[in-house]
């Protein structure tokens, strides 16, 4: 049984886990959210910020990229 079938099975026992593992075990291997990463780091890097460091970005890359989640 598959992580994600699992806990659809589970979803009354388990809900948070259950939209956890639709979210982040369901992912697609298309390059289409690559792309989209580049763009939105291409955005975070505008004139005034490229001298972020590598850290900083990804911390700022993620809470773009999971603001919804985060609210």
């Amino acid at each position: 049984l598959a992580p994600v079938s699992y806990f659809n099975l589970h979803t009354t026992t388990f809900p948070t886990l259950n939209k956890l593992a639709e979210l982040y075990l369901s992912m697609s291997s298309a390059s289409i959210p690559v792309e989209n990463m580049f763009s939105t780091t291409g955005l975070i890097l505008d004139g005034k910020r490229r001298m972020l460091g590598p850290d900083k970005l990804n911390k700022v890359s993620f809470i773009h990229d999971n603001y919804n989640y985060l609210i």
